[in-house]
């Protein structure tokens, strides 16, 4: 009989070795779960960080381009007293917007005094050089911004 009862414990521990290996296989299968999904985690992260260095790359790169096209524009204007001008386009820019945000803004006439020109992005007033007070108007050869 305790032969038996000896094959009955080793019968008993060997089942329970067999679960004590089952339940480690658990183990380590929730533990790589838990590893994968960290990884995934730090995936997504990392897909979230591409996508918003890409679009700030975007954006500098339109910052760029307008730079490159106002640094053209500045590059052909003449200085004409406190203004600039632009012979391309036969008008004058704002010369606060070019000095301080290198911006080349056309000046428009102000319509309740021509004499006036003003800046729509920095509110400057200028005196207009093509007004001519004898005629009321503006002086032939020249266009306004208020023309085109």
């Amino acid at each position: 009989m305790d032969f038996a009862l000896g094959l009955s414990s080793i019968s008993a521990a060997t089942s329970a070795a067999k679960e004590l290996l089952k339940l480690q296989e658990i183990i380590n299968s929730a533990e790589a779960k838990l590893k994968i999904a960290e990884i995934q985690l730090s995936l997504a992260d990392s897909k979230t960080a591409l996508s918003s260095a890409n679009e700030k790359i975007l954006e500098l790169e339109t910052k760029i381009k307008e730079l490159k096209t106002q640094s053209q524009i500045i590059d052909r204007l003449e200085r004409k007293g406190e203004l600039f001008f632009d012979p391309q386009e036969n008008l004058h820019k704002c010369p606060n917007c070019i000095e301080a945000v290198m911006i080349a803004m056309t000046l428009h006439v102000n319509p309740e005094n021509k004499s006036e020109i003003v800046c729509k992005k920095c509110n400057s007033n200028y005196v207009n050089p093509n007004y001519d007070p004898n005629k009321n108007r503006i002086a032939r050869g020249h266009r306004s911004a208020m023309e085109i």
